[in-house]
């Protein structure tokens, strides 16, 4: 998949009692990121394909190298890449105009949420992954 960007203004829900972004808000950048990359791509949230295929995290990950305070901007970089036949792992890099100020990942497998047991990756989702 090629490089999904999206803008987000740090909120005043994002920051700590000291002005500079709280770490858990990394993570609703991620999900932000990955839900309109979804919609985009796919119609819909990727966590809901549709009545047989879901996707859940089943592991998160953030590093972070620079704070980021309250009204800054931030791109936040995304790709994809296929770990398995059921899983796949979604690539975060934050930037404040040309400096990353943090990095991350989330990994979802893909469900049969009628038994909560993993399945292949469908198709139709690898090749738009790939593209």
């Amino acid at each position: 998949m090629d490089h999904f960007i999206r803008k987000e203004t740090v909120r005043m829900y994002d920051v700590d009692g000291q002005g500079i972004v709280h770490y858990a808000s990394y993570y609703r950048f991620f999900t932000n990121t990955l839900e309109e990359y979804s919609k985009a791509n796919f119609g819909d949230y990727l966590s809901e394909v549709s009545d047989k295929t879901w996707f859940v995290t089943v592991e998160s990950k953030a590093t972070y190298h620079k704070p980021v305070k309250l009204g800054d901007v931030l791109e936040i970089h995304m790709n994809a890449e296929k770990i398995s036949k059921s899983t796949v792992k979604f690539n975060f890099q934050v930037f404040k105009e040309d400096s990353m100020t943090a990095e991350g990942y989330l990994i979802q497998v893909c469900i049969d949420p009628s038994i909560w047991k993993a399945k292949p990756i469908p198709e139709e989702i690898i090749k738009k992954l790939s593209n």
